[in-house]
């Protein structure tokens, strides 16, 4: 190997290999089922691919039937698989999938069924 084939290995592995995504949140707007919930604001994601996590923070859930107040609440550090078109993650009892082209998410319960709560998310930005 050449002194210059080195060096540039060494300044590689120095830099922590291959760049990964810095973390990103994003910010999904969240239907629950028409007539049974309603989400009180935004679900956030934090993803951090090098990581290979996510932390889903929940707003307070209001039900209208039957009535009922659930208060806003985090769930993670939670395993996440990273691919060029997706992010997917479990929590107990439902995998999510977020398409990295449309910001769709798709929560489907353990025994398969696509639950009818629907996410659009986008990446978190400052706005000013």
């Amino acid at each position: 190997m050449s002194i210059l084939r080195m060096v540039a290995f060494v300044v590689f592995v120095a830099a922590g290999g291959p760049a990964l995504a810095e973390p990103v949140t994003l910010v999904c707007d969240a239907n629950g089922p028409a007539g049974v919930y309603r989400y009180d604001g935004q679900i956030t994601v934090e993803m951090d691919e090098a990581r290979g996590t996510v932390v889903v923070n929940y707003p307070g859930v209001t039900g209208l039937v039957p009535v009922f107040h659930r208060e806003s609440h985090s769930t993670g550090l939670l395993v996440a698989t990273f691919s060029p078109n997706s992010i997917a993650f479990r929590i107990p009892s439902e995998s999510i999938t977020i398409s990295r082209v449309t910001g769709e998410a798709v929560l489907t319960t353990d025994n398969g069924a696509t639950m009818a709560e629907n996410w659009n998310c986008r990446p978190g930005r400052k706005q000013f």
